[in-house]
């Protein structure tokens, strides 16, 4: 399983992996960080729609256009937290209006694992039939209901739901809960900003309990540079 860093691109996290997950109003806001991932070859980008940065996503013409910089990568469709039929119906927004359907991610949403199961379901059989690669991304918030992702990931692929790739969005409290996945190939991989967290913290990734309420590194902070380098190398051999 591939690790995606969340932390400044001043940290140069493309010398420590070949797979990103970027935002994309950061995208439209930022000329460095955009000109910094362009410049990767062979690498995998994710593109988010920043529904958590946000709290709604961007719209479709706004990804459309984050997207335009970034043609090869994995598009993470619109979503609305929680709320299935929203979600579903920015699906078909989607393909009605023929937006970029090379390489999608879709994000079911639900309040517990059935809706869940139901939405990526529907979620599925509005967009593989026009994408030609889809992946399903894996909400962190899922991660507090009863048998947390591991069990979303086995129920779906158990129910022929589907059955083929994973990415899993975020860490939601500590590392220790995502090592399940990497005994599964269908999951690609997980991204996080664990290791700027951590760094600021002074500690290992893997010694924070609580993600969520770990200071968050947004800005660049050359007085940590090592260590937050230190600490994506770690998260990455961690979940190899």
């Amino acid at each position: 399983m591939r690790f995606a860093p969340i932390v400044p691109f001043e940290y140069d996290p493309a010398s420590f992996t070949d797979y990103h997950l970027i935002l994309a109003h950061e995208v439209l806001e930022n000329d460095a960080l955009r000109e910094y991932y362009q410049r990767l070859n062979r690498h995998v980008i994710i593109l988010d729609n920043s529904v958590i940065e946000l709290g709604e996503p961007l719209s479709a013409g706004e990804l459309e256009l984050a997207h335009s910089f970034f043609p090869a990568s994995y598009l993470v469709l619109p979503d609305v937290i929680g709320d299935v039929p929203q979600t579903v119906e920015l699906a078909k927004e989607w393909v009605r209006n023929r937006r970029p359907s090379r390489r999608l991610m879709v994000v079911p949403q639900g309040s517990h694992p059935k809706e869940w199961l139901e939405c990526l379901d529907a979620l599925v059989r509005i967009i593989a039939p026009v994408g030609e690669e889809l992946v399903v991304g894996i909400a962190r918030l899922t991660e507090d209901w009863e048998g947390g992702r591991e069990f979303l990931y086995k129920e779906a692929t158990r129910l022929g739901v589907w059955n083929g790739a994973y990415h899993l969005l975020g860490v939601q409290h500590k590392l220790e809960e995502v090592t399940w996945a990497r005994q599964h190939a269908l999951i690609w991989g997980v991204d996080s900003s664990l290791p700027g967290r951590a760094a600021l913290m002074g500690l290992r990734s893997e010694e924070v309990t609580d993600l969520r309420k770990a200071p968050d590194l947004v800005t660049y902070e050359p007085r940590i540079y090592g260590e937050v380098q230190a600490e994506i190398i770690r998260v990455v051999h961690s979940v190899a």
